[in-house]
């Protein structure tokens, strides 16, 4: 017990530490020990320190990886964990590092399987862990290792820098790792963040590039298939194309799909479930900045003049034919910095800017999400430029059309520097131009002050559409609109309507609603003229607009309608 300290050192007694019991003390294995012996496969990572430092759930995505270039790899992992006792010349240590993380995870467990070895997963979390349990979770962790015969595989992926000694402690735990002559496999982005942390000698680099779009959709394929759902080669290249998660992702997006749908619903209905799912899963964090919009309306939908209808449709077209314009015709040189559609919607409210954003969201099949300015605007310096930074990235990487309303408030002009406040805020204004050029995803401003936009802004987005007020013509066919065909009415004017009161869309719509309660409630069976008329003329009143609502009422008198 005192010469070796075995005992202690492994945490084989019940003991504080590395303390030794006294001499008239009961000696007891540990706990978790003696579970394991009784066969709870478990115990041993059942301590709360080595809890935090431990994955149980092995790391997903190993069969979906087909392509030769991974069989290889997978090949090659597989002779280099030999069973212990088996190799005298243990080669050390291997850092898998490169861009894709999860593809060598997914390689490690299907090559531990094909070795016939078992794996301790270790993730440690230091920030979360005091140095003493560091200490004690390491020695558990290591006697696992030991105990199992296992290859101990250290996930340094979250490691971002030397914060709260994290360096010595991994130092520490490759020592003993190294003492115990089981060095194992680094799982790590960049191998020179912790290369002070692992021996120099015995220590072998494989790197590993992100994968192709190609693999990419044969996996988001394999992954369906895995989990009984169908998706064709095309849904599957437009999901790896708007979202390239890692595999863990994918793993989550494909659960996530199957419990909201089934191998009974249509093709169309799983991969539209699959790409919900990516959606949640890309950006988790997208509504704390921003509301969701379901779009409900498509560009058929959009009454406005057939240029400005041919403008929104080329938005669309721009969206969906970006990797061929840009990848194969080899214009994507010529845009260095974002790849991205940004567009302006300008005009009086109630014109048609919000419905023509959900209706581009519908045709290019995602969501819409509309920033709420009272999340992102912040009163401290440089809160409000990491808000719209969060809230871009997050929905690029959503593949969803961001609506930015009253645009003029968070690009407006700048002005002239009389103080701090000024400064600042110029400063804000000239961060968000920079990061808007930069936007890979499709944004859509609205405002209804466009002479309030700042100019250099205005250069910087590839469409900028005017939605005038709708002349009679547009007014009638909103009017018929607004009016679902299941709706039974009864000798409604659409024409005097329409060429009578000078209303925009929004406020049509709102008097058809206003209408249709009204005649819900007096128990009519039709939405008759006299309750669009009343709907009308309180309208009218709410916006202030007297002569319009007294001609209303003569109109009435005299029974025109």
């Amino acid at each position: 017990m005192a010469a070796s300290a075995g005992l202690t050192r492994w945490r084989l007694l019940e003991c504080q530490g590395d303390v030794l019991p006294h001499g008239d003390d009961p000696v007891r294995l540990d706990a978790a020990l003696v579970s394991w012996l009784l066969g709870s496969a478990e115990a041993l990572f059942s301590d709360n320190a080595v809890g935090q430092a431990i994955r149980l759930v092995p790391w997903p995505g190993g069969a979906w990886l087909q392509s030769g270039g991974d069989l290889a790899a997978i090949e090659r992992l597989a002779a280099r964990l030999t069973p212990p006792g088996e190799d005298t010349n243990n080669p050390g240590w291997l850092a898998l590092c490169g861009e894709d993380l999860d593809g060598w995870r997914a390689m490690v467990e299907v090559a531990a399987l094909r070795s016939k070895v078992s794996l301790v997963r270790i993730v440690p979390n230091l920030a979360a862990m005091a140095a003493a349990d560091w200490d004690d979770a390491l020695a558990r962790i290591v006697r696992a290792v030991l105990l199992l015969r296992a290859v101990p595989v250290l996930d340094l992926s979250a490691i971002q820098n030397d914060a709260e000694g994290g360096l010595d402690r991994l130092r520490r735990f490759a020592a003993a790792l190294t003492l115990a002559e089981r060095p194992g496999i680094v799982i790590v982005a960049e191998l020179e963040r912790i290369a002070g942390a692992i021996p120099r000698e015995r220590c072998d680099l494989w790197q590993r590039g992100a994968s192709n779009t190609a693999a990419l959709s044969d996996i988001y394929m394999a992954a369906m298939s895995e989990a009984g759902l169908y998706l064709s080669a095309s849904d599957a290249a437009q999901a790896a194309l708007a979202f390239p998660l890692s595999l863990d992702g994918i793993h989550q997006a494909v659960r996530l799909a199957s419990l909201n749908t089934s191998s009974d619903d249509t093709f169309a209905g799983q991969a539209a479930a699959l790409l919900a799912a990516c959606r949640k899963v890309a950006s988790p964090d997208l509504p704390r900045f921003a509301r969701r919009i379901e779009p409900a309306f498509g560009l058929d939908d959009v009454v406005l003049p057939p240029d400005r209808v041919q403008q929104l449709r080329e938005i669309v077209t721009h969206v969906k034919l970006a990797p061929h314009v840009l990848n194969t015709w080899g214009f994507g040189g010529q845009l260095p910095y974002g790849r991205g559609v940004a567009a302006l919607f300008s005009g009086p409210s109630g014109t048609g800017k919000t419905m023509a954003a959900q209706a581009i969201a519908r045709e290019l099949g995602t969501e819409a999400f509309v920033i709420d300015l009272s999340r992102v605007v912040s009163k401290y310096i440089g809160e409000t430029e990491k808000f719209i930074d969060a809230t871009f990235r997050d929905a690029q990487r959503a593949g969803a059309v961001l609506q930015i309303d009253e645009a003029e408030a968070l690009f407006g002009r700048r002005s002239e520097v009389k103080d701090s406040h000024d400064r600042y805020a110029n400063l804000e204004v000239a961060y968000l131009l920079q990061r808007m050029e930069a936007f890979d995803g499709v944004a859509i401003l609205t405002t209804n002050l466009r002479q309030n936009v700042d100019q250099a802004f205005l250069r910087r987005l590839r469409f900028v559409i005017d939605f005038p007020k709708p002349d009679a013509g547009a007014r009638e066919k909103i009017w018929r609109q607004c009016l679902p065909k299941s709706v039974p009415v009864s000798q409604i004017n659409f024409r005097l309507l329409s060429r009578r009161l000078e209303l925009t869309g929004g406020h049509i719509r709102q008097i058809t609603v206003r209408a249709a309660f009204a005649a819900a409630g007096e128990g009519s069976k039709t939405i008759e003229m006299r309750h669009v008329i009343n709907a009308t003329r309180a309208e009218l009143v709410k916006l202030g607009m007297v002569t319009a609502e007294r001609e209303l009422a003569g109109w009435e008198t005299a029974h025109v309608v």
